[in-house]
């Protein structure tokens, strides 16, 4: 089953202390997280509860970044925060 987006959110912010940003438009909720070099990732959610579809998990992923199966531990309560900010490094656009 397919997590849901509260949850995914819930994980971000609490666990891997993830914190409100200012986006773009009101029917969107943009969190970020700063990196020990320096830099910082960041992600949106359209407001709701709904399941996240496989591709929407793995665009969530890359704006954190980290790869799908690694926000999946993260939301799973597998990975510490140490263990995130070892492998995360922000997207090449």
């Amino acid at each position: 089953m397919a997590p849901r987006q509260s949850d995914i959110e819930r994980s971000l912010r609490t666990k891997f202390h993830f914190q409100d940003s200012l986006g773009k438009g009101h029917d969107h909720i943009c969190i970020e997280r700063n990196l020990p070099n320096g830099s910082f990732v960041w992600t949106k959610f359209s407001r709701g509860t709904r399941e996240v579809p496989k591709a929407l998990q793995a665009a969530i992923a890359r704006q954190i970044g980290v790869r799908r199966d690694d926000l999946m531990r993260m939301v799973g309560c597998t990975m510490s925060e140490q263990q995130y900010l070892a492998i995360a490094e922000p997207p090449q656009y």
